[in-house]
C-alpha cells in the first residue's frame, strides 16, 4: 500500500539530488527505521547491528562536513577570482 508512495517520493528526490545524496538520504531513512522499531516496538538491537548503525550515521556525518567544506572552498575560490 505504502510502496507507490515511497517509490514516488523516491524518484522525485532523485530529481531534486545528486544520486549520491539520495543514497545518503536512503541510509539515513533505514537507520530512522531501525532506531524508530527499537523504540516503539522494543525491537532488541544485535550489537553488530548497533554498530551498523553507528557506521551509518558517522558516515553521513562524515559526509555532510565534507560538502559543507567543499562549498565553502568553491565560495572562496569564486570570491578569489572576482577579486582579480
Amino acid at each position: 500500500m505504502f510502496y507507490p508512495l515511497y517509490n514516488q517520493t523516491s524518484y522525485q528526490a532523485l530529481a531534486e539530488l545528486t544520486p549520491l545524496s539520495h543514497s545518503v538520504a536512503n541510509t539515513v531513512k533505514r537507520v530512522v527505521i531501525i532506531i524508530a522499531s527499537v523504540a516503539v516496538f522494543r525491537n532488541p538491537m544485535t550489537p553488530a547491528g548497533a554498530i551498523s548503525a553507528a557506521v551509518a550515521i558517522a558516515g553521513t556525518c562524515l559526509y555532510s562536513i565534507a560538502q559543507q567544506k567543499a562549498k565553502e572552498d568553491a565560495a572562496k575560490a569564486a570570491k578569489a577570482v572576482k577579486a582579480v
